[in-house]
């Protein structure tokens, strides 16, 4: 693993990068499960509003759990575009879409979440 600018030293940083996006998936796993199950799309308001009040807790947990998660994704993303910096212009391309498409996917899930 290489650092940006077509140096050969290894990338310290690198496993770490890696580390924090398996977090970031665990993380996202266990707010899954401590969530739950919602509602259907059928269902009505009253049924939307007994399961917010009675598993408030639930969601509130689960909700933690995805904003801890948001940081290591980024720092997982970063990771990807630092490692893919030292590529030709394809490889260098392929780095930065999926920063762009990795945020874009974490801004429409935290505003779901939310």
């Amino acid at each position: 693993m290489t650092t940006g600018g077509g140096d050969s030293t290894p990338d310290p940083w690198a496993p770490y990068g890696a580390a924090a996006g398996a977090a970031a998936i665990i993380l996202f796993a266990a707010s899954g499960v401590v969530i739950g199950e919602r509602p259907g799309f059928d269902a009505s308001g009253a049924e939307v509003a007994a399961h917010l009040d009675a598993e408030r807790t639930r969601i509130q947990v689960g909700s933690a759990l995805v904003a801890l998660l948001a940081p290591l994704f980024v720092w997982f993303l970063a990771t990807v575009v630092s490692l893919t910096r030292s590529g030709g212009t394809a490889t260098r391309r392929a780095g930065t879409l999926a920063f762009g498409c990795g945020l874009v996917f974490l801004a429409l899930f935290l505003a779901d979440v939310t």
